[in-house]
C-alpha cells in the first residue's frame, strides 16, 4: 500500500490511532459539555467552538506568563492553565445564560441563530485583543518526551496527558449527573420544568449552573487543544459541527453513546488524513456519520431498548471499563513482550465467553471445547503455512510449493483439504462455519436423544481426545506432535516485529468485545429466557412448545464459532499451532478460566482468562516446582468457596457497597431538600 512496508504500514496505524487519541479528546471534552447542554437542556448552542478558543487564549496566556515574566511557573502551569480555562468559561457561560440564554428556552431555533451571533461577537473579540494571526503555548519540559514501545513508534507524552485530563473529566461529569443531587435535578428539570418547580427545585439556578458547567468543559477542551495545534480567533467555529456531528451520532442523552461516537469520529479521521489530505479525510469522516444518521436519526445510542438489550446501564459501564484496560491501559504500560502475553491469554477468553452462554446460562458442560479452538486455529495457520511455503521459500526442498512436514514424510502434492486456505477470505469464512457446522452434527446427534449434562460432558472430552490423536497420526497432513510452525506472514505483511504484535493485540481485543456484545444480545433476547428456564426447568420447557434441543445446538454452535476465533488469532499472535491446544487438557482448563471469572458473566469470563493465565505465569517463573499445587488449591477454593467466581464475589460484596455508598448519600441530599422545601413554605 503506498510503497510502505509492512512493518511501516503497523507502524503508521499505530501511531496515528495514538495521534487519534488526542483528537478524540479533544471531541470528547466538546461533546461532553454539549451533551450537557443540547443533551440534557436542549439548548443549540453554535458559539460552544468559542468557548474552546476562549480556554485556549487563557491558556496561552498563562503560558506566557510563566515563560517571560515568572519563568519558576515553567515547569507546573500547564495544569494551572486547564484549572483557569474551566473558570474563565464557566463564569462566560454562567453570564451569558443569564442575559441571553434563559429568554430562549422555549424557542430553540432562535437560540441557535442567538448563539450563532454570540460566536460572532466573541471572535471579533478575540481578534481585536490576540490579533489575527495564530498563537502556540510554550510546553513544559515534562510533555515534551514521548514514549517509544518500539524503535519506529513514538508516542507523545503530551497526548498521554490529555488523555488523562479526559478520563478525569468524564468521570467527573458521569458522577455529577448520575450520582449526586445537582443530577437529578437536572434530569428533573429535562423532563418537567413545572412538576419540577412545584417541588422546590430551582429550575433557573439548575439552568444556569448546567450551561455554565458545559461551557467550562469547552474550555478544558481548548486547553488540551493547545498541546496538538495552535489556536486562532476562528479555532472553534472549525469543531463545532464535528462536535454535534458527534454528539447527535451518538445519542443526545447519552454520554456512553458521545464517547464511542468520538472515538469513532477521530480515529477515521486521524488515519485516513494520513493516506489522503485532511480535507478529503474529514469530508469522508463525515459523509459516513451523515449517512447513517440518515437511517438512525436519534443516534446510535438514544433507545433505551438497546442499553436493555446489552444489559442495562451498569452491564455498559462495565464493558466500557474493560475496554478501557484493553485497549488503553495495557498497551501504555506494558512492554511488547508482556502485551504478546496478554493478547495470548485473551484468546482463550473467547472460549470462556462461549462457556459462559453454554455453560452458566444454558447448562450445558463441554469439556471439548478445545476442539473448536483448535479448528479456528489451525484453519488460520494452515493459510499462513501456505504463504510461507511458496515455491520462493521451500526451493531447497524436494517438492517446493508446500508446508515442509509434508516433504519431510514424502508428499509430493499439496493435499485436496489444504485447496482453500490459499484464500483468506474463504479460510475467514472456514473459520465461522466449519466450527459451527461441527458443533451442529454433536449437538443434533446428542440433544436430539436428549443427552446431556455429564454424559455429555464426558463425550465432548472423548471427542476432544480423538481430534487429539487424529492430529497427531496424521503428521504428514497437520504436522504432527509439532504442529504448524513458522508462521511469518499474511498477506506479504509480517507479523512477526513488534509493531505486528501491537496491531494484532488490538484486532484480537476489537474481535473479543464484540463477541461479548454478540453474547449479552443473545441473553438478552428471548433466546436467553428460554436458556435460563431450559437450565433450571428443562422438562417444564419442553412441555411449553418450544424445541429444546434446537435452543441447545444453536448456543453450543455459537460458543463453537467464538472459540475457533480465539483460535484464529491463538495461531496470528503466537506463530505456531499445535495439538497441545486441542487436548482434553486445554479444554478443562478453559472451563476452570470461566468458573474463576464467573459461570453468569461474559465480562467475568474475560477477567478469569486473564487473572488465572496471569497467576500461571507468575507462580511458574518464581516457584516452578510448587506452581501447580498453587494452581490447583486456586481452583478448589474457587469451587468450594465462590462458585459464581469473581463476578459474585464483586456482585455480592463490592457493588452492593458502592451503590449504598451512593444511596447514603443520595438520601441524604434528597432529605435536606425536602427540609429546606418545607421550610420555604413555611
Amino acid at each position: 500500500m503506498g510503497g510502505y512496508t509492512s512493518q511501516e504500514l503497523t507502524a503508521i496505524f499505530v501511531m496515528q490511532g495514538f495521534s487519534g487519541l488526542s483528537l478524540f479528546c479533544v471531541f470528547l471534552l466538546m461533546a461532553l459539555g454539549l451533551a450537557i447542554i443540547f443533551g440534557q437542556m436542549g439548548v443549540i448552542n453554535m458559539a460552544h467552538g468559542e468557548f474552546l478558543t476562549l480556554g485556549a487564549y487563557i491558556t496561552w496566556m498563562v503560558s506566557e506568563l510563566a515563560t517571560e515574566t515568572w519563568p519558576w511557573m515553567q515547569e507546573f502551569y500547564f495544569p494551572l492553565a486547564v484549572v483557569l480555562a474551566f473558570a474563565g468559561t464557566f463564569i462566560l457561560g454562567y453570564l451569558v445564560e443569564m442575559l441571553l440564554i434563559r429568554r430562549l428556552y422555549s424557542r430553540p431555533l432562535d437560540t441557535l441563530l442567538a448563539t450563532w451571533g454570540l460566536g460572532l461577537i466573541l471572535q471579533q473579540i478575540y481578534r481585536s485583543t490576540f490579533g489575527p494571526r495564530e498563537v502556540s503555548v510554550v510546553m513544559p519540559d515534562w510533555l515534551m518526551g514521548s514514549w517509544a514501545p518500539t524503535d519506529i513508534i513514538d508516542i507523545p507524552l503530551n497526548g498521554l496527558f490529555v488523555m488523562g485530563i479526559t478520563s478525569l473529566m468524564t468521570l467527573l461529569v458521569v458522577i455529577l449527573l448520575y450520582r449526586s443531587r445537582w443530577g437529578i435535578k437536572v434530569r428533573a428539570t429535562t423532563q418537567n420544568r413545572a412538576m419540577a418547580n412545584a417541588a422546590g427545585i430551582n429550575t433557573q439556578r439548575v439552568d444556569r449552573f448546567t450551561f455554565a458547567l458545559g461551557c467550562g468543559i469547552a474550555g478544558v477542551a481548548g486547553a488540551a487543544f493547545t498541546t496538538i495545534a495552535s489556536t486562532g480567533p476562528t479555532t472553534g467555529s472549525l469543531y463545532i459541527v464535528d462536535t454535534f456531528l458527534v454528539v447527535v451520532f451518538g445519542g443526545a442523552a447519552s454520554l456512553l453513546g458521545t464517547v464511542v461516537s468520538a472515538f469513532g469520529i477521530a480515529q477515521s479521521q486521524s488515519i485516513l488524513e494520513f493516506f489522503l489530505s485532511g480535507s478529503m479525510a474529514k469530508v469522508i469522516t463525515l459523509l459516513t456519520v451523515v449517512g447513517i444518521l440518515m437511517f438512525r436519526p436519534q443516534g446510535l445510542f438514544a433507545m433505551e431498548k438497546w442499553i436493555a438489550a446489552f444489559g442495562g446501564r451498569q452491564r455498559l459501564w462495565q464493558l466500557l471499563a474493560l475496554t478501557v484496560l484493553l485497549l488503553v491501559v495495557l498497551p501504555l504500560t506494558l512492554d511488547v513482550f508482556r502485551l504478546n502475553l496478554v493478547g495470548k491469554y485473551l484468546t482463550y477468553a473467547f472460549v470462556a465467553v462461549g462457556l459462559v452462554l453454554c455453560w452458566g446460562y444454558g447448562g450445558i458442560l463441554s469439556l471439548g471445547q478445545g476442539v473448536f479452538f483448535g479448528i479456528g486455529g489451525y484453519c488460520m495457520a494452515m493459510f499462513l503455512k501456505l504463504e510461507a511455503s511458496s515455491p520462493e521459500n521451500t526451493s531447497i526442498q524436494s517438492t517446493p510449493g508446500i508446508p515442509d512436514f509434508m516433504d519431510w514424510n514424502q508428499i509430493t502434492e499439496l493435499p485436496a483439504m489444504w485447496m482453500p486456505f490459499h484464500s483468506l477470505p474463504l479460510t475467514v469464512l472456514l473459520i465461522l462455519t466449519v466450527p459451527a457446522l461441527f458443533a451442529f452434527l454433536i449437538g443434533a446427534a446428542m440433544f436430539k436423544r436428549r443427552v446431556g449434562g455429564v454424559y455429555f460432558a464426558i463425550i465432548t472430552q472423548a471427542i476432544a481426545s480423538i481430534a487429539t490423536i487424529l492430529i497427531i497420526g496424521q503428521q504428514g497432513y497437520t504436522g504432527g506432535i509439532n504442529g504448524i510452525t513458522d508462521l511469518r506472514t499474511m498477506l506479504g505483511w509480517d507479523i512477526r516485529p513488534d509493531s505486528a504484535k501491537y496491531l494484532l493485540y488490538f484486532l484480537c481485543c476489537v474481535l473479543l468485545i464484540v463477541c461479548v456484545l454478540v453474547g449479552q444480545f443473545v441473553l438478552s433476547s428471548r433466546y436467553g429466557k428460554l436458556l435460563i428456564a431450559m437450565r433450571d426447568q428443562e422438562d417444564r420447557v419442553r412441555f411449553s412448545g418450544y424445541d429444546v434441543a434446537n435452543i441447545k445446538i444453536f448456543v453450543f454452535a455459537l460458543a463453537g464459532v467464538f472459540s475457533a476465533l480465539g483460535g484464529a488469532m491463538f495461531a496470528l499472535q503466537v506463530g505456531f499451532m499445535s495439538p497441545s491446544f486441542v487436548g482434553t487438557v486445554v479444554s478443562i482448563e478453559m472451563v476452570i478460566f470461566c468458573a474463576v471469572g464467573g459461570r453468569l458473566s461474559l465480562i467475568g469470563a474475560v477477567y478469569g482468562a486473564l487473572l488465572v493465565n496471569l497467576a500461571k505465569t507468575m507462580l511458574s517463573e518464581t516457584f516452578p516446582q510448587l506452581w501447580i499445587v498453587f494452581m490447583g488449591a486456586l481452583f478448589i477454593a474457587v469451587v468450594l468457596l465462590f462458585p459464581r467466581g469473581l463476578a459474585g464475589i464483586y456482585e455480592d460484596y463490592v457493588q452492593p457497597r458502592v451503590l449504598a455508598l451512593f444511596s447514603r448519600k443520595s438520601k441524604s441530599k434528597e432529605g435536606s431538600d425536602e427540609s429546606a422545601a418545607q421550610e420555604a413554605q413555611s
